[in-house]
């Protein structure tokens, strides 16, 4: 069953920090084929939700595949999140939630992390 979920990864040098955030059955389905090619691990995940009204995007929990993030990470990857980053996140939620919201309302929210 699909559910909401992200993950943390960074390459092996412990830098370009990023999050994924997708509707996946598996939190390892988030990595792609290349990423241990491109030297890039996962280092931990949970879920996500989308509170409309406030504008916020909770992120919580932990991965069973890769067990919990560092929050530190988690704040660097948001941080770090580029136009294909957004793109991602509002498929992610189309998806999840059959609805249609475009990347610009979308980059307005803001992100809660209960860890």
């Amino acid at each position: 069953m699909r559910q909401r979920k992200f993950i943390i990864v960074k390459d092996w040098n412990g830098k370009n920090i990023e999050i994924r955030i997708g509707y996946p059955i598996y939190h390892r389905d988030l990595l792609n084929k290349s990423d241990h090619m491109n030297h890039i691990s996962c280092y931990g995940g949970g879920r996500w939700d989308v509170d409309f009204e406030n504008k916020t995007i909770k992120l919580y929990g932990a991965s069973d595949d890769f067990g919990k993030p560092n929050k530190k990470d988690i704040e660097v990857a948001i941080k770090n999140i580029d136009m294909h980053s957004w793109w991602q996140v509002s498929h992610a939620i189309d998806a999840s939630y059959n609805i249609d919201i475009n990347e610009d309302e979308l980059s307005t929210y803001k992100f809660i992390i209960e860890y």
